[in-house]
């Protein structure tokens, strides 16, 4: 480690009890300096000091070795002084003999940013943002119907009980309705309510005359029809991100009306309406075709209750028009 050190002379005479003549330097470490000069100290840290190459002196204490890495004592009535050096990067003058630091010195420190980056997330697929939203949608459905039979009575021309008359529908009706709904959520569930309006009707393919005999064919006459109102409410559960399956049901009422019900050789028996209160029960499944558009297939169970009708010579009948519908749809969300 290098260090420079001043030696200075105070008075490099000797005093009256010195044994040697005054001078004007010292030799450090052998080399003449003279006083107040500026050496620099071998890496050691050590250095002797004498009057003479070589020489020593017993006052005071020269050619005694002195550790400059502590502070060497300072002599009053001596002739000089050894000061410690203080690194060259603290002091480009003269060092001081001590140094004190009361802190620990200040130490700067740059701060890395800490970078952090979002995880990804996959993007949901496009199209279960369609009728997975609350929307409001329209929707057509379609079907074939297959009706339960029906009777009614007529009074017997001839005296006696009364005629019960029962009527078969062998060949599917058709039905076909149009309803506005809205869609909304609850837990994983969709659910769905609408205004439903449709309108069917079945065809009479015989009659059967209880204690007459049965009349089919051409000479069946007759048909059964309804028009019809439902309040409907549906709930959807998704399977796929297309796929859901379908149960609900409605309640409403239709106009039942049995138009032309007799037989070609006898004549209408009956022939009018009433409107009847009327219910569905649903199963199905849905398939999401986009965001805006869905399909669906299901089974309905309709039934009207109740309808009071009148016959052609005055015998009042209460009739229940039920049915198995088979349905497909659309429906076009907004």
């Amino acid at each position: 480690m290098t260090r420079s050190v001043l030696l200075g002379a105070l008075a490099l005479g000797l005093f009256a009890n010195a044994t040697s003549a005054s001078a004007t330097g010292v030799y450090i470490n052998g080399v003449y300096t003279e006083s107040g000069s500026t050496i620099t100290l071998p890496a050691s840290g050590q250095m002797t000091i004498s009057t003479a190459p070589g020489g020593t002196h017993s006052a005071p204490m020269v050619g005694t070795t002195y550790d400059t890495t502590t502070i060497a004592p300072t002599y009053d009535s001596g002739q000089y002084q050894v000061i410690n050096a203080q690194p060259a990067t603290q002091h480009t003058s003269q060092p001081a003999q001590t140094t004190t630091y009361s802190t620990a010195p200040a130490t700067s420190y740059i701060e890395q940013p800490t970078v952090i980056t979002a995880p990804a997330y996959a993007a949901e697929p496009a199209q279960s943002a369609g009728w997975k939203a609350r929307r409001i949608y329209v929707a057509a459905r379609a079907g074939v119907v297959l009706a339960e039979d029906t009777d009614f009575r007529v009074s017997n021309q001839g005296g006696g009980a009364d005629l019960r008359i029962d009527n078969s529908y062998d060949s599917p009706g058709y039905t076909g309705s149009l309803a506005v709904g809205y869609q909304g959520h609850a837990g994983g569930i969709r659910y769905r309510t609408e205004l439903e309006g449709g309108y069917q009707s079945s065809e009479v393919e015989q009659h059967n005359i209880r204690g007459v005999g049965v009349v089919r064919g051409a000479d069946a006459l007759g048909d059964t029809n309804v028009l019809y109102g439902f309040v409907n409410l549906y709930g959807d559960l998704p399977v796929s991100d297309r796929v859901a399956l379908t149960a609900g049901g409605g309640i409403g009422a239709g106009l039942v009306e049995f138009d032309g019900h007799g037989t070609r050789a006898n004549g209408i028996a009956l022939n009018d309406d009433s409107v009847a209160f009327g219910y569905h029960l649903d199963a199905g499944v849905s398939y999401q075709v986009t965001e805006d558009v869905a399909l669906e297939a299901s089974y309905r169970y309709q039934s009207f209750v109740g309808a009071e009708l009148t016959t052609e010579n005055g015998n009042k009948t209460d009739v229940d028009v039920s049915s198995h519908n088979i349905l497909a749809g659309v429906r076009v969300g907004f």
